[in-house]
């Protein structure tokens, strides 16, 4: 069986993280957002994957390669220098694959365990042009709203709803399509599944499905969603890919709360305390007496002693000075550098390579 990814996005909300990387690259756990969705799609039985790129598109293509490692076949669609959108994209690669049979359109930074082959087979044996795969969410405003009828047909689909509806069944972005449906469109116009299509699809009275599924998904589309898929991952709600219990490098007097993944090659000082929720990385170096809590610490960081990080994300290879102070929501980029004794406010934002010397004082957003 097909799929696409969409791949090609900036990730702007998650800002720090995607300066020096592309979003599909941005590591859960140990392994990149992508690594888990090509590995779903190859056990759900999609081997034939085309991967539609833009922002950085050379560095997921080095990293993926020819999809060898996940026993898949990976090519790429580069995008022409201008936004397509997720349908103009889509609608663009189809004819260069000049695929004849029905496949999925997937995104790029989605995480999930739903059946994805039970979803194409599903759409296949009741003749679908389009379906969609459906989750529900306690607030669907960020998503799309999606109403069906008793068969499961979409009667109503509302992008991005003002009003809240409780226990709503949203788009997930995860899609079946038969080819014929989208040959009707010029190559090379802007159009976006959500805002155009569906709901032109829905007025015509077109044959889309919409199924109901009862596992995981997330959108990682926020700082707070990418911890709190990490944190479910750890919790093995759903989980893409296991964390293996390592041999940790640490005085006797540090204290793990549970749960917390320590890279064995991490190194943690004395009377420092780990968790709940904690992600230390490779080669990570946390100093005597630290706290770090709820918190992502990815490879190569440096903490100093007495640091406290609570619900935040520092990223690879950044210094934090003794004694600094990190609040819950910030997100500190690759190679930056935190002065002894720093307060970092909620929700700060330090965009890599930054260096804010030694100061005692508050420091604000840094954009």
């Amino acid at each position: 069986m097909k799929a696409f990814i969409l791949a090609g996005g900036q990730g702007t909300r998650l800002g720090p993280l995607t300066r020096t990387r592309p979003k599909p690259l941005v590591p859960l756990i140990d392994r990149p957002i992508l690594d888990g969705i090509l590995s779903h799609l190859q056990a759900n039985g999609f081997n034939d994957i085309v991967l539609l790129v833009g922002y950085r598109g050379q560095d997921i293509e080095q990293y993926a390669a020819d999809g060898r490692d996940w026993q898949v076949h990976l090519s790429y669609q580069f995008d022409p220098g201008k936004p397509l959108g997720t349908a103009g994209s889509v609608i663009r690669a189809l004819k260069h694959s000049g695929w004849d049979e029905p496949f999925l359109v997937v995104s790029g930074d989605g995480v999930t365990n739903l059946d994805l082959g039970d979803f194409y087979r599903h759409c296949q044996d009741e003749h679908a042009e389009a379906g969609i795969l459906l989750s529900q969410v306690s607030d669907p405003r960020q998503y799309g709203l999606v109403t069906t009828d008793d068969a499961g047909k979409v009667t109503g689909f509302v992008e991005k709803p003002q009003i809240a509806v409780s226990d709503a069944w949203v788009n997930t972005g995860i899609y079946y399509f038969d080819p014929r449906l989208l040959q009707s469109f010029a190559v090379g116009t802007t159009l976006d599944f959500g805002k155009d299509l569906f709901p032109h699809w829905v007025a015509e009275n077109r044959r889309v499905l919409g199924l109901k599924s009862q596992g995981y998904w997330s959108d990682v589309g926020s700082f707070e969603q990418y911890r709190q898929t990490i944190f479910d991952i750890m919790k093995a709600k759903g989980a893409l890919f296991t964390a293996e219990a390592k041999r940790v490098h640490h005085e006797p007097s540090l204290t793990i709360i549970s749960p917390s993944v320590i890279d064995a090659n991490a190194t943690i000082g004395r009377g420092a305390i780990i968790g709940p929720y904690a992600i230390i990385g490779r080669g990570a170096y946390i100093g005597d007496r630290s706290r770090i809590a709820r918190s992502i610490i990815r490879p190569g960081t440096w903490i100093g002693a007495g640091a406290i990080v609570h619900g935040a994300i520092l990223a690879e290879h950044s210094y934090i000075g003794p004694e600094t102070l990190i609040d819950e929501g910030t997100v500190v980029g690759d190679h930056s550098w935190i002065g002894s004794g720093a307060h970092l406010e909620s929700h700060s934002l330090i965009w890599p390579s930054t260096v804010l010397e030694t100061m005692p004082a508050t420091v604000p957003t840094i954009s």
